[in-house]
């Protein structure tokens, strides 16, 4: 089953996004399962808006927020506004 955390920051200037980047790198490096895969979008026209895209492919039966995923939005907070969702994958092409 896959499944995808997006974490939505708006950070409150562009001296936060770079720390909001570095601190990223900090957590992926330590992640120890090949489950998930991380990739960080930045908004085509609002400089300071970022999605962090938790990407899972596992076989758990109930997928929803994880705890990465959920360590990670509380982390952003102290950056700007965050939202949190999870989205599952119905079908693709």
């Amino acid at each position: 089953m896959k499944w995808i955390e997006i974490i939505r920051l708006r950070a409150l200037d562009h001296l936060r996004q770079t720390a909001v980047i570095e601190l990223l790198s900090q957590i992926v490096a330590d992640v120890s399962t090949s489950d998930v895969t991380f990739t960080l979008y930045h908004h085509a026209t609002i400089e300071t808006d970022l999605s962090i895209h938790l990407v899972w492919n596992s076989n758990i039966l109930e997928p929803g927020k994880s705890a990465l995923g959920t360590k990670l939005a509380y982390l952003l907070r102290e950056f700007g506004d965050v939202d949190y969702f999870v989205w599952i994958e119905l079908w693709s092409l």
